[in-house]
């Protein structure tokens, strides 16, 4: 049996942002999903998504976790998503996933003289630098969260 000092504290806060109505793709691959030892798992619906991540942060703070990995309900992760995540050793990284409007392109954008723009070219299974991305696949070490105020998450998009 392990001594105290063996067994680690809470390792990977995983919060899903629901509609509640999810494709069986995304349950099965929810269902699949690796997560490390330790780690929970949270679903949050019937709130603004912007109130629904600073939840999801005060609860990964409150309870001890070291990451905090954010899902929506319609990014379909690997298997080994989280761990290929973790992996990269950076306090904030994102997965790879898509917008579903016009231009469908990676939620990730870099910021040009000329403004803002989708990033469009990158290496499959390279990580990339982007100024801005998603929320939908998300992995956040507490260090990030500790060193800003809340509210973390804003929704600006109609202001």
């Amino acid at each position: 049996m392990p001594g105290s000092w063996e067994i680690p504290g809470p390792d990977t806060l995983v919060v899903t942002l629901t509609r509640e109505l999810v494709t069986m793709r995304w349950a099965a691959s929810l269902r699949a999903l690796n997560l490390p030892q330790n780690s929970d798992i949270r679903f949050l619906a019937g709130m603004p998504y912007d109130h629904a991540r600073n939840v999801g942060c005060e609860e990964a703070l409150n309870r001890g976790f070291q990451w905090l990995f954010f899902l929506d309900d319609d990014v379909v992760m690997p298997p080994d998503g989280i761990h290929i995540l973790k992996a990269s050793n950076l306090p904030l990284v994102s997965g790879l996933y898509y917008r579903r409007h016009e231009p469908v392109t990676p939620v990730a954008i870099t910021l040009t003289p000329q403004g803002p723009q989708w990033i469009t070219g990158y290496e499959k299974g390279k990580l990339f630098p982007a100024d801005y991305v998603g929320a939908g696949c998300l992995l956040i070490h507490r260090s990030v969260l500790e060193k800003m105020p809340s509210p973390w998450f804003e929704w600006w998009s109609d202001q």
